[in-house]
């Protein structure tokens, strides 16, 4: 796994852009190998709605998945 696919729960971004589920679903799957995470209570923004849940998501994974992690 050399990828971490991040969603946000309350994003419509793809609704606004008319992103189907299907067409939601071939692009993460474009994606071999990525690890997904879903942040909860944040838009679009999730970095900025909820940093401490997207710096700890991303830190559990290069923990786990980069060279000389745990």
């Amino acid at each position: 796994i050399s990828y971490l696919w991040v969603e946000a729960d309350e994003s419509r971004n793809a609704a606004r852009h008319g992103i189907s589920d299907d067409e939601l679903r071939l692009r993460r799957e474009s994606v071999p190998g990525a690890a997904t995470a879903m942040v909860s209570g944040a838009g679009h923004m999730a970095h900025l709605e909820q940093p401490g849940q997207v710096a700890g998501l991303v830190e559990r994974f290069l923990l786990e998945h980069a060279p000389g992690g745990r």
